[in-house]
């Protein structure tokens, strides 16, 4: 925290941000023996320089190491879980800073060099959004040693965006100029020359610096006709025309029908006038296409701002698409963590088994041998029910599964998988009760709702204490769907572990209440297949509360 208490006793000099320097009282200086800054004192009052401004800031002591941030920086960059982690964080590190020429100019600023850079990309580390800043370092350097300094950053974002789209309209303005008639002149609302086009140079004789900000009248005779044309048009709202005469600066006159109407902004306010003359023989045959022109021009300044606001979605767009895609690979590394987790589990139990009944099945009681061979079964079990989940699974993510929906009775699906698993059920003294009306009908893939309702039920046989129950109702949800409800007297569970169900990226597979061992991809599979068929699926659960897996499918196929 040394770089505290030295920014405040030397000020920054820097004539690009004044508003940074830190100058010392010179009645303090002179009393300096007395009233000395403590380091707290210091340390205190940079905190609070420090946040008074909006805009991010990071201070670093000698070694680079990060000694203080404000909100804004924090707010900016990260969450405030990994908040902590940034204090002694060396500057060159930061994941923020990604950009090769920043972290160059990084390594600059802790050896001593100021540096002043702009349209830098520094991206969020919560959301993945990348933003262009403009970046000012300022090194600390008592007595020509360098000592830390700060950073200062601000977002030009829609800056860059502002001036790409002015940009934009400068162009189309410049042609739709150049294409007009006649001289073209586009005037502020007090008739202050703002744009030509070359035609107008050529008829008055002046450049187009010379014309920018002069009044339109001294070019024009007649300035009574067209003061009243200018009246009449701002009363009216419509476009005005007069018969005058265009002055060239060698005195040659020309004459020219004038058409003035009014520049409207995009809040339909005026924001001056367009001004066309035309020779006086042809105005009334190109008076039509003179409407086309105006027309395209105020179309032009709508069209350029809409084009700033589509390169920003656009910058959005591609942040978003960069965080979908390291979340797709984090899940896709997850999920082979996940399956190699659950193969070897059960892989490694049938082997231990399989090698004690080879190599000391002479020694074994039959009750040991009966008991290995219920644990191989179960392994196997086991590892049947993995493969068979992560085809479908697989099957579904690459959009191979063929998707057959048709009208089912519910109640028949549902006594159907409890036959199934009635034999699990039984072994652990678990009723289960099926209360779906006999008349409710659904419209999905019966295979599809047969793996749902299949997983759930042994889901609630796994995690159900013997003696425990299972019931299985449903109800209409609204006028589209049907709610189906698998509800068990088992563990439970906490809202954490609700929070991560269904997804991929948490490995959740963990053993039943009677050592039962789970594949990590039941639940996975059931919210992908509920998806399939247009339906939802939630959890409600406490510890030692039991569970209630809801999900909803259509009702009929008019939905």
């Amino acid at each position: 925290m040394k770089i505290f208490k030295n920014i405040l006793e030397e000020p920054f000099k820097d004539k690009a941000h004044p508003d940074l320097a830190i100058r010392n009282n010179k009645k303090t200086k002179r009393t300096a023996s007395k009233n000395k800054p403590t380091k707290k004192f210091a340390e205190n009052k940079l905190v609070f320089f420090i946040n008074s401004y909006d805009f991010p800031v990071i201070a670093f002591d000698s070694e680079g190491k990060i000694s203080y941030f404000n909100d804004s920086y924090s707010n900016k960059f990260f969450s405030s879980n990994t908040k902590r982690s940034r204090f002694n964080q060396s500057i060159s590190e930061l994941p923020e800073f990604t950009e090769t020429r920043l972290n160059d100019a990084v390594s600059k600023l802790i050896s001593g060099t100021s540096f002043d850079m702009t349209e830098a990309a520094i991206k969020n580390q919560e959301t993945g959004e990348i933003s262009q800043f403009s970046i000012k370092g300022l090194s600390y350097k008592p007595n020509g040693i360098p000592d830390g300094g700060i950073i200062v950053l601000r977002d030009i974002t829609d800056e860059l965006a502002r001036l790409e789209a002015g940009r934009y309209n400068q162009f189309f303005i410049r042609n739709m100029l150049e294409a007009s008639p006649g001289p073209f002149f586009i005037l502020s609302n007090d008739f202050l020359i703002q744009n030509v086009n070359t035609q107008a140079e050529l008829a008055t004789g002046e450049k187009r610096e010379r014309l920018f900000g002069s009044q339109l009248m001294q070019y024009f005779t007649h300035e009574e006709k067209l003061m009243s044309a200018i009246s009449k048009m701002y009363k009216s709202g419509e476009k005005q025309e007069c018969e005058l005469e265009i002055k060239h600066r060698n005195g040659f006159l020309s004459p020219v029908v004038l058409n003035i109407s009014i520049n409207y902004d995009n809040q339909g306010k005026a924001a001056g006038i367009f001004a066309l003359a035309l020779d006086a023989s042809e105005s009334r045959s190109i008076e039509e296409e003179l409407k086309q022109y105006i027309v395209a021009l105020r179309l032009t300044v709508r069209l350029t701002e809409e084009r700033a606001e589509e390169i920003k979605k656009l910058n959005i767009q591609l942040s978003q698409s960069e965080a979908q895609l390291k979340e797709l690979n984090a899940a896709k590394d997850k999920f082979f963590s996940i399956v190699a987790h659950d193969l070897k589990n059960p892989l490694s139990g049938f082997i231990s088994f399989s090698e004690m009944l080879a190599k000391d099945i002479a020694l074994l009681s039959k009750e040991d041998i009966t008991d290995m061979l219920k644990e191989m079964s179960n392994s196997a079990r086991s590892l049947f029910k993995l493969l068979e989940n992560l085809l479908q699974w697989s099957r579904l993510q690459r959009g191979v599964m063929e998707f057959n929906p048709d009208n089912f009775n519910l109640h028949e699906i549902t006594e159907m998988n409890i036959d199934v698993v009635r034999i699990n059920a039984s072994n652990k003294q678990i009723s289960i009760n099926n209360n779906v009306p006999q008349d409710i009908f659904t419209y999905c893939d019966v295979n599809m709702s047969n793996t749902i309702i299949r997983n759930l039920i042994t889901n609630s046989i796994k995690f159900t204490n013997p003696g425990g129950n299972i019931t299985i109702y449903a109800e209409n949800f609204d006028e589209r769907f049907i709610k189906i409800c698998v509800k068990d007297t088992g563990v439970g569970m906490s809202q954490e572990t609700i929070d991560k169900l269904f997804k991929i990226e948490f490995n959740l597979s963990s053993r039943g209440t009677a050592d039962e061992i789970g594949t990590g991809l039941g639940l996975i599979l059931c919210k992908d297949l509920v998806d399939k068929n247009g339906g939802n699926i939630w959890v409600e659960s406490q510890p030692e509360q039991g569970s209630s897996f809801f999900f909803t499918l259509p009702i009929n196929s008019a939905t």
